[in-house]
């Protein structure tokens, strides 16, 4: 079985650029424009594995001032590396983070379809807020 770490240290803008091209369908903007702005005001995690190879990353704004609430605008697992409960680890450290922040709770944004998605936010305790045709807001306290 791999070991892996999750970093919460400073990202490499070529190194976090070129794992979002490799691994992103990111389509609501340009990849290039998405990793700069997180890497300028948000918080980004990896888990590696043990050669250090990025296996997934978990990228949230903890930066309102008024401490209402954070938002987790991405986290994704390789799909290589799936199934060894890294998505839980990579949410799990993402929601200890806003909590040692003093946030009052997380938000996200997820497709309807992205149904194995949903189900990790829900065991999660997230819950619906609201939702569009394509997508729904959730929310946990922290």
């Amino acid at each position: 079985m791999s070991m892996y770490k999750i970093n919460s240290g400073v990202v490499d803008f070529q190194i976090l650029l070129a794992y979002m091209e490799a691994n992103s369908k990111m389509t609501s903007m340009p990849i290039e424009t998405f990793v700069k702005k997180i890497l300028s005001s948000g918080i980004v995690l990896t888990i590696n594995n043990e050669a250090n190879e990025i296996c997934g990353i978990s990228c949230v704004y903890y930066n309102r001032p008024e401490k209402d609430f954070g938002f987790l605008t991405y986290i994704m697992v390789n799909s290589d590396c799936r199934g060894q409960g890294l998505a839980k680890r990579l949410l799990s450290k993402t929601i200890e983070i806003g909590k040692a922040l003093s946030y009052v709770e997380l938000r996200l944004q997820v497709r309807k379809e992205n149904v194995s998605a949903l189900n990790l936010y829900k065991s999660f305790g997230f819950y619906e807020i609201n939702q569009d045709a394509n997508s729904i807001l959730l929310k946990i306290s922290l």
